[in-house]
């Protein structure tokens, strides 16, 4: 049949933005783009030639227009991810649980688009076999009705194919976005302290290597201590010293800006990130935020007891790294809690001697 004929019964290309396919080949990049993240998360050196083939994959269904995927090598490739589902099962439950639905999911996506594909090549190949038979028929008037009948059953198929690509991918697209909300959600649950909903140690110390590489800003590092915080503990129980921490954190996110960071970095300790300010500006801030937080921390607990904060301060300076930095906040610490408790101390920038000796 003439290409032109073909043309006439709506079967060209069309747009990707009226392709259904495409859209979930698309759909299917996406996917394989977070199984590739959360195998990069894994940091093991021998997936590196799997996250490689997850990377090619994703390139090769987000191409436009679309080249030539082998299903059986996307399936092979995700096959592979098996065993870190089990590897993250031993350390992250919810991780593993992800990573098992998505792999899933996109080897659900990667069969289908084989099968569809290997559906489309059997009827056209059928259709062409029924148009051969019919250039052998001499009748014109069976001709023209063979032509029509097989003309409708294309429309048909055309029809029935898009409306299965269609529900296919509003179905995938579906699952794929709850469970990059669900990923969101577990990252950001791990991101942070599960007792007083502020940043944890692992965030902090990302948040603080980030912002100590940053040049062009003033940082000041805070460590915050709670004073006395094991007879807490010990003379009223856990369940004392547990609301203790959630007001010491509360009562830091309260007086702090939002471009500044918070974090529980241990037991009793605090650690917070500021930019812009100078040492003395933080001292000064401090000092009014300690005499809140005493204020807070007595809520709801003995009338008899007092308890206080120390915070020991500290100011990114040239040569600084971020162990150097840490150090110098926490000697500050340290000098707050000698001096008496609940009070503010800082440690300058070092001399040059200092430095040398690094």
């Amino acid at each position: 049949m003439p290409m032109s004929d073909l043309i006439a019964l709506d079967l060209k290309e069309r747009p990707a933005s009226e392709n259904p396919s495409l859209e979930l080949r698309g759909l299917i990049a996406r996917a394989l783009a977070v199984v590739r993240e959360l195998v990069a998360a894994e940091e093991q050196e021998e997936d590196a030639s799997l996250l490689g083939e997850l990377e090619h994959l994703a390139v090769q269904y987000g191409i436009a227009p679309p080249v030539p995927v082998s299903a059986r090598a996307g399936l092979d490739c995700l096959e592979r991810t098996r065993p870190l589902a089990s590897r993250a099962k031993e350390r992250r439950t919810e991780q593993r649980s992800e990573l098992t639905a998505i792999v899933a999911l996109v080897r659900e996506a990667v069969a289908a688009a084989g099968m569809e594909l290997d559906s489309i090549h059997s009827e056209i190949e059928a259709s062409g076999s029924r148009f051969e038979a019919i250039a052998t028929l001499e009748d014109p008037k069976q001709v023209k009705n063979l032509v029509m009948a097989h003309v409708a059953l294309l429309k048909q198929l055309v029809v029935e194919r898009r409306r299965s690509w269609e529900t296919q991918r509003q179905t995938f697209g579906d699952r794929i976005t709850a469970l990059e909300q669900q990923l969101r959600t577990t990252r950001q649950q791990a991101s942070m302290d599960a007792l007083t909903g502020v940043a944890n140690q692992g965030s902090f110390q990302a948040e603080y290597e980030a912002r100590v590489r940053r040049t062009g800003s003033r940082l000041i590092l805070a460590i915050l201590d709670v004073d006395g915080f094991k007879t807490v503990n010990d003379s009223y129980g856990h369940p004392e010293g547990d609301r203790v921490l959630k007001a010491v954190a509360q009562g830091l996110r309260r007086a702090l800006r939002d471009n500044d960071f918070v974090a529980r970095v241990g037991g009793d300790e605090f650690a917070a990130l500021l930019d812009n300010v100078t040492l003395r500006q933080a001292e000064v801030r401090f000092t009014s935020i300690l005499a809140a937080l005493r204020t807070e921390m007595a809520k709801g607990g003995d009338p008899s007891r007092t308890l206080g904060v120390s915070c020991g301060l500290a100011e990114l300076s040239a040569g600084d790294s971020t162990a150097s930095l840490y150090e110098r906040a926490d000697q500050a610490l340290y000098a707050a809690k000698r001096a008496g408790r609940h009070r503010v101390a800082c440690k300058t920038r070092p001399l040059m001697r200092d430095l040398m000796r690094r």
